[in-house]
């Protein structure tokens, strides 16, 4: 490994409004976090992709329990089905992560149920752990 001169590393740029999808992917959960605590709370809360991102960076640092409120009101302010069906996915592997096999098998069978392609064996997996 080669020592890299002062200045050459940069952090990755803030996200954006339209890049906020694509920084969630490539793992940017601090500066998403910084993104949305700057926003005014009443915003976060009235948008459906912005309740469920927040709740997105929350489950990606293992906190479950900040995280389901905001993807729950994520869930019921989503109206693309495509979009909810990723909500209940995220909502079934933070349910996965407490031990709570019931809700993860719920939250997973809502997610077929709305598109979302995840293997039969997989729901009768979380079935068995329930």
């Amino acid at each position: 490994m080669l020592p890299q001169r002062p200045g050459s590393v940069r952090p990755p740029p803030a996200p954006g409004l339209f890049g906020l999808d694509d920084a969630l992917s490539r793992g940017h959960y601090p500066e998403i976090e910084r993104y949305l605590a700057a926003l005014p709370r009443g915003t976060v809360e009235k948008s459906p992709s912005l309740s469920a991102l927040a709740g997105e960076v929350s489950l990606a640092r293992g906190d479950f329990e900040a995280a389901s409120p905001a993807l729950e009101r994520a869930r019921a302010l989503e109206s693309r089905l495509s979009r909810r069906a990723g909500i209940e996915w995220a909502l079934s592997q933070g349910a996965i992560l407490w031990n709570d096999f019931a809700s993860a098998r719920d939250y997973a069978a809502s997610a077929v149920r709305d598109g979302y392609g995840l293997v039969p064996g997989f729901l009768r997996f979380l079935d068995a752990l329930a």
